[in-house]
C-alpha cells in the first residue's frame, strides 16, 4: 500500500485546489475547532451503544483537525476513569491543527496521542484499532468501497467505525460530482461486510447554521491576508469561492449522515 497521501488529495480534503493556499489554510481556518465528525453525535451514539461496555483499548480519529471529537469524547464520557483506559490517537497531516489539539488537550488535562502523519500509515502501524472514526473524503483512500475496505482491514473483529459522509438522494435529484447517492452508500457498506448498527441525519437548518457560519469566518480570515499579501489576493479569493460552492452544495442538494458500522 502506498504510505502517502497526494497533496492534491490532502488540499481536496480541505476544499482546496491550489497549492499556493496550503501554508495560509492555518490561518483561514483558525476560528474553527469542530472540524470533522460532530463531537456531540459522537458522544451520543457511544451512550446509546454502550460503546465503552465493549471494552475499547484503541480508539483513533483518522483525519482529527484540531481535536475536538477525542477531546469532547475524554471529558464527556470521563474516559480516563474507564477500565482498562483506552488509548486516543488523533492523526492529521495539518501540522498546525495537531499543535493546537495538542495545547487544548494539556489545559484539559486530557490524555491524547495526536500525531501529524497521514492516514495511510496510521492504519498500517496502528492496527488493529477497536473504533475509528472517519469522514469520508474521495481520494485519501480512494473511492467508496475501496475506503471502506481499507477502514475494516484496520478494525479488530467486531470493531466499530464511525464513518461521515454526505450523499444526495438519487430519486429526488441529479448527481452531484464527488458525491454518492445513498443506495450507492448501503452497497458499499454492503460488500465491504460491515453491519450498519446505527444512522443519524443531520437537519438541513443545522448544516446550513454551520456552514454559512464557517464561510463567512473563513471570508473574514482572507480578507486580512489580501491586505498582508495583495499579490495572492486571487488565490484567497478561490479559495473562498470554493468554499461558498461547497456550502451551497450541503446547504441544498446533499444530506449528511453519520452511520455507526460494526465489523463483522
Amino acid at each position: 500500500m502506498d504510505s502517502s497521501v497526494p497533496e492534491s488529495d490532502f488540499l481536496g480534503s480541505l476544499d482546496a485546489s491550489d497549492a499556493a493556499i496550503a501554508p495560509f489554510l492555518p490561518n483561514l481556518l483558525q476560528d474553527i475547532w469542530e472540524m470533522g465528525s460532530d463531537p456531540e453525535t459522537v458522544v451520543r451514539l457511544f451512550q446509546k451503544h454502550e460503546l465503552l461496555q465493549t471494552h475499547p483499548r484503541k480508539i483513533v480519529d483518522l483525519g482529527c483537525g484540531k481535536g475536538a471529537v477525542l477531546i469532547t469524547l475524554a471529558q464527556d464520557l470521563d474516559l480516563a476513569s474507564n477500565r482498562p483506559v483506552p488509548r486516543l490517537i488523533g492523526v492529521d497531516l495539518m501540522e498546525a491543527f495537531i499543535e493546537e489539539a495538542i495545547e487544548r488537550a494539556q489545559k484539559l488535562n486530557a490524555t491524547i496521542e495526536f500525531r501529524s502523519e497521514n492516514i495511510l500509515e496510521t492504519l498500517q502501524k496502528d492496527n488493529p484499532v477497536d473504533i475509528a472514526i472517519f469522514g469520508f473524503d474521495m481520494g485519501v483512500l480512494g473511492d467508496l468501497t475501496q475506503t471502506l475496505s481499507q477502514l475494516q482491514a484496520s478494525l479488530a473483529p467486531g470493531g466499530w467505525l464511525f464513518f461521515d459522509t454526505a450523499c444526495y438522494d438519487a430519486e429526488l435529484q441529479k448527481s452531484v460530482d464527488e458525491y454518492n447517492n445513498y443506495e450507492e452508500h448501503l452497497q458499499a457498506i454492503n460488500e465491504t461486510g460491515f453491519q450498519i448498527v446505527d444512522e443519524i441525519r443531520f437537519p438541513s437548518d443545522k448544516i446550513k447554521s454551520i456552514n454559512d457560519r464557517n464561510t463567512e469566518l473563513i471570508r473574514s480570515r482572507a480578507e486580512e491576508l489580501k491586505q498582508k499579501h495583495p499579490d495572492l489576493s486571487s488565490v484567497f479569493d478561490e479559495y473562498v469561492q470554493s468554499q461558498e460552492e461547497e456550502s451551497e452544495i450541503l446547504n441544498t442538494r446533499v444530506f449528511c449522515v453519520t452511520w455507526l458500522l460494526r465489523n463483522s
